[in-house]
C-alpha cells in the first residue's frame, strides 16, 4: 500500500484557492450590479462663482479615468445661476429697512482735498543788505512756526529779522566761539553754554546737531524760545526772558 499521506496537504490548498476565487468572482458580480452607471449621475456646472466658496472644481479619488468623479456643487434650484464678477470691479453694498426697495449695488470713489498752507506775504528784513535775508520759501516755514505759537505779523517779522542778523538765514551756522563764550547754533543763534539744551531746560528734546539739515526743526525750535522769552535772548547787551505781549 501507498503511503498518500504527503500528497494531502497539497489538495487542500489546491481546493481552497479554487474556492477563493469563485467567491471573489461572485462579490465582484454584486458590486457592478449595485454601483448606478456614471450616466445616472448629475451633470453639474464646473462654473466657479468667486463669492461661493465652496464651488470648488470636480474631484477625484485619485484622477484616474475609471473613478467616478464627485461633482463640485449640488444641481441648483430652476432659475437659479452664479456669475462671476468682473477682476476689475468694486462694489459696496447699500443697507435697507425692512421693507425697503431689493438690495442695490454701486461704485463708491472718494476724494480728499487739503487746505493750502498759509504764507508769509509781508516783507523780509536783509539786515546786512541784499541776500542777508531769508527766501520768500523760508520766510514762509518760518512765519508758520511762529505762528502756529501764536504770534502776530509783527512778530514774524521781528524774527525774520533777527535771524537774518544773527545767521544770514543759514540753518547749518555754527559759531563755536571760546572767546565770547558762544557755542550757538542754526537760525537763531541758540546758545549751548547757556543750558539750553541741557536736560530739564527749554530746549532738552531739540538736537542741534540736527539743525544743518532740517530748516524747519530748526525754524520751530526759535519760535518755542520766542513763546517763552519774546526777543529778550537776542537782546544784546541786555538779554531777558519775558512772555511776549500777545501770549500775556
Amino acid at each position: 500500500m501507498k503511503d498518500t499521506g504527503s500528497y494531502l496537504p497539497l489538495f487542500g490548498l489546491a481546493t481552497l484557492a479554487l474556492t477563493s476565487v469563485a467567491f471573489l468572482e461572485e462579490i465582484s458580480d454584486s458590486a457592478e450590479a449595485v454601483a448606478p452607471p456614471p450616466a445616472a449621475m448629475s451633470e453639474v456646472s464646473n462654473t466657479v462663482h468667486p463669492m461661493n466658496p465652496f464651488a470648488l472644481q470636480s474631484l477625484s479619488a485619485d484622477m484616474h479615468s475609471s473613478e467616478v468623479e464627485i461633482p463640485a456643487v449640488a444641481d441648483l434650484p430652476p432659475g437659479i445661476t452664479y456669475e462671476p464678477l468682473e477682476d476689475d470691479e468694486v462694489w459696496i453694498y447699500d443697507e435697507i429697512g425692512e421693507g425697503g426697495p431689493e438690495p442695490a449695488y454701486h461704485l463708491e470713489t472718494t476724494t480728499t482735498t487739503l487746505p493750502p498752507l498759509p504764507t508769509w506775504e509781508g516783507g523780509i528784513p536783509e539786515v546786512y543788505g541784499e541776500g542777508s535775508g531769508c527766501s520768500r520759501a523760508k520766510a514762509n516755514i518760518i512765519a508758520r512756526a511762529m505762528w502756529d505759537r501764536g504770534a502776530n505779523d509783527d512778530s514774524v517779522k521781528e524774527m525774520l529779522r533777527i535771524i537774518s542778523r544773527e545767521s544770514l538765514c543759514d540753518s547749518s551756522a555754527h559759531n563755536d566761539n571760546t572767546r565770547t563764550r558762544d557755542d550757538s547754533w542754526g537760525l537763531c543763534q541758540q546758545n549751548n553754554l547757556s543750558g539750553w539744551f541741557d536736560e530739564g531746560k527749554l530746549l532738552e528734546n531739540y538736537d542741534r546737531f540736527a539743525f544743518a539739515d532740517d530748516f524747519a526743526y530748526n525754524a520751530e525750535s526759535c519760535a518755542v524760545m520766542w513763546e517763552e522769552c519774546g526777543v529778550g535772548p537776542w537782546n544784546y547787551g541786555n538779554y531777558y526772558c519775558s512772555t511776549p505781549r500777545e501770549l500775556r
